[in-house]
């Protein structure tokens, strides 16, 4: 069977396959950190023509993906208690595989074109994706409902500028999206000054959402999650997980 080409997927895009690949690692590994299966990466990602070896993937890329998956996972869990088959909308989706893990959910994908083309290429799922950036709030008419949503940015934030998630905050859940909740990564300053992945700086930092919600007085941070409170749970996986 032929496996499919990604080469299309270019700077910030082709990151979305390191979250992949580190994740289909965690679920081989003997204790798979992820609270539901997510056996579908590892199948996903033989699928993939691509050299996954090129990614030092250490343990600490390992530990931090564990412990994002693992807080989101709880995040969907809570709201969706209430709220079962109410709309949640991931920006930067990737390949990202929870509205396998939670289909009761009515997903609402926003990425890049050559990252939706990929994603519909590798997975067959009851959701609607958005091949556009954003930051273009142009087809947000295809999402029926604007209040009450969960919102979630994995990892994608964290290559935007205060200023840009300040506009994004704006346009979207001011203007378009009401009583909504939005969650999306930082980093420490130390690695917006330090670190690049795949040749791209990082931006965004845990000291910059008073710069991000200050000029917004309608938006309230209600809560934050450390990942080193996650790591003495997980340590035990990344031994196993990590491969030669």
């Amino acid at each position: 069977m032929a496996k499919v080409n990604v080469s299309q997927l270019k700077d910030i895009s082709e990151t979305l396959l390191i979250p992949l690949y580190s994740r289909a690692l965690l679920t081989k590994g003997k204790r798979p950190p992820i609270s539901d299966s997510d056996t579908d990466t590892v199948t996903i990602v033989d699928e993939i023509d691509y050299d996954f070896t090129r990614f030092k993937t250490s343990k600490g890329t390992l530990a931090g993906i564990a412990c994002r998956t693992c807080i989101l996972d709880n995040i969907v869990k809570e709201w969706l208690v209430n709220r079962p088959g109410d709309i949640v909308i991931k920006i930067g989706v990737g390949i990202d595989t929870r509205a396998l893990r939670f289909p009761q959910s009515q997903w609402y994908n926003i990425d890049l074109p050559e990252a939706i083309q990929v994603r519909e290429k590798l997975l067959t799922t009851n959701e609607t994706n958005i091949a556009q950036s954003a930051f273009d709030f142009s087809r947000m008419d295809k999402i029926p409902e604007k209040e009450n949503i969960l919102i979630f940015s994995e990892a994608a934030m964290i290559f935007f500028s205060s200023g840009d998630i300040n506009t994004l905050l704006l346009c979207a859940l001011d203007s378009i999206f009401r009583n909504s909740l939005f969650v999306f990564k930082t980093v420490l300053r130390l690695a917006v000054k330090n670190i690049k992945i795949n040749g791209n700086p990082l931006k965004c930092s845990d000291e910059d959402l008073n710069d991000i919600v200050r000029p917004n007085l309608q938006f309230q941070v209600i809560g934050g999650y450390m990942f080193i409170n996650y790591f003495k749970k997980s340590e035990i996986y990344f031994s196993d997980c990590l491969l030669n």
